[in-house]
């Protein structure tokens, strides 16, 4: 700091007094053995706790559209008896999250299909060879051995991309289709948006899509 005045009758000027070089030399120490306070807590922790409050609240969310849905059709047509018929829920990639959290509600009774664009992961079982943990999707499988009875509709479609460290759409649609019994067969062909198919599986309302692409846009 700047040299200041030893009192306001004096003109001789003193400077702070300089901390002992012992405490100096800890103070560096500290400041590297420390990392900076925005690096003390990874980003991906921050950005799961926050879609996790997201999902939490995902039920709540869609039950409230589908009544307001519902509001604004009895209003158009000036008829209270009004209201949805069919109802079908949508994602891709990792919003099937949001999903998980409505099958799991009550509400999930007024939905009749899922469809689900690349868009159904799941960790690997803890125990033993590396198998998709099925815990995770259960409300899935459940609506699927639905669909497959005829009960609604249930579309997957899965990409053949490996992601690193858990169950791909690939292996999760396998393992679906195989708690429904059945297997994929191969398909060579491209569909109407000219996609490479390769494999597809067809139970009741129940399809299942694989194509060949292994890498995002």
């Amino acid at each position: 700091s700047s040299p200041r005045a030893c009192c306001t009758r004096c003109t001789a000027t003193r400077r702070p007094p300089r901390p002992a070089a012992g405490w100096r030399r800890s103070r560096r120490r500290s400041r590297r053995a420390r990392p900076p306070p925005r690096l003390r807590r990874h980003p991906l922790q921050v950005f799961h706790g926050y879609i996790q409050q997201c999902l939490a609240q995902a039920a709540a969310l869609f039950r409230r559209a589908a009544e307001s849905a519902e509001a604004a059709v009895q209003k158009h047509a000036g008829r209270a008896d009004a209201h949805v018929r069919r109802l079908a829920v949508s994602s891709w990639s990792a919003g099937y999250g949001a999903i998980a959290q409505i099958l799991r509600q009550p509400v999930a009774k007024k939905i009749d299909a899922v469809i689900l664009l690349d868009s159904l992961h799941s960790n690997y079982a803890v125990e033993g060879p590396p198998n998709v943990d099925g815990a995770r999707i259960a409300p899935f499988v459940q609506r699927a051995k639905e669909a497959a009875r005829g009960s609604g509709l249930f579309f997957l479609a899965h990409s053949s991309i490996v992601p690193p460290g858990y169950a791909s759409t690939t292996e999760v649609a396998r393992y679906l289709v195989g708690e429904l019994g059945g297997h994929e067969r191969p398909s060579k062909r491209h569909d109407v948006l000219g996609l490479e198919l390769v494999a597809r599986f067809d139970r009741g309302n129940v399809h299942v899509r694989g194509y060949a692409g292994d890498d995002k846009p």
